[in-house]
């Protein structure tokens, strides 16, 4: 919705699998983690058919070059001076916006690292901000994307979820419900993208699971690349 509200020729989702190697994750289980990440994904842009491309961090640029732009910034913190440098990358290479998550309740959301970009690089980004951490957990209803990671706490893309189950296992409980005006609002969304009837946000809710667990067709729908210079939106 924000790449067509400002007349975006394509946008870009960023699975950070470097990000994870160097935090000291084994490159096997991140290359395991990333591809299971990157399947559903590819899925559902291709039954969606939006002009979306989705990328690893790895695949930036050469890490010889990453390490040396991170070098640069003399910042003690390798993990961030790599988010200040990918956003950088991106940048050079057209992304306009970058839509990350806040939650006011986590220290290191998305608004740190940006802060931080915006001191050191200036005005060329603008970054918009979605609410972070909806979960099914009535105890921990919102979290830090990173540390959800009981697969009971939300529903997951490219498995066979019965998505009405989990929704009303606990009808009762306002995280449940909080999770239900999420996926209302994704339904709205869509039919508001796309034209298409939705139908309740629990059928449409399948749909996206259902479409997420099916393999990326070979014949993908035409993408229209961007002009050169011509600025994109990215996803982190």
């Amino acid at each position: 919705m924000v790449r067509r509200e400002l007349g975006l020729p394509k946008s870009s989702i960023l699975i950070a699998d470097s990000n994870a190697c160097n935090a000291g994750v084994p490159r096997l289980d991140v290359h395991r983690a990333a591809s299971l990440a990157q399947a559903p994904l590819e899925a559902l842009v291709d039954r969606f058919g939006f002009p979306v491309e989705i990328r690893r961090s790895s695949s930036l640029a050469p890490a010889s070059e990453v390490e040396r732009k991170q070098e640069a910034l003399e910042i003690d913190n390798g993990y961030v001076a790599q988010q200040l440098v990918q956003t950088e990358i991106m940048r050079t290479r057209g992304a306009a916006v970058k839509v990350g998550w806040a939650l006011s309740a986590c220290t290191y959301d998305e608004t740190y690292f940006d802060r931080l970009y915006r001191n050191r690089f200036g005005d060329q980004v603008t970054f918009a901000y979605t609410i972070g951490g909806r979960t099914l957990n009535s105890q921990r209803p919102r979290a830090c994307p990173y540390l959800c990671r009981e697969p009971q706490d939300r529903l997951l893309l490219g498995t066979k979820e019965n998505a009405v189950r989990k929704l009303y296992s606990d009808a009762a409980s306002p995280a449940v419900r909080g999770y239900r005006r999420l996926i209302a609002k994704l339904a709205r969304a869509y039919h508001h993208l796309t034209g298409d009837d939705s139908g309740t946000p629990e059928s449409f809710l399948q749909f996206v699971v259902d479409a997420s667990a099916s393999p990326a067709t070979a014949g993908k729908r035409p993408v229209r690349e961007p002009r050169a210079g011509a600025p994109s939106s990215f996803a982190p």
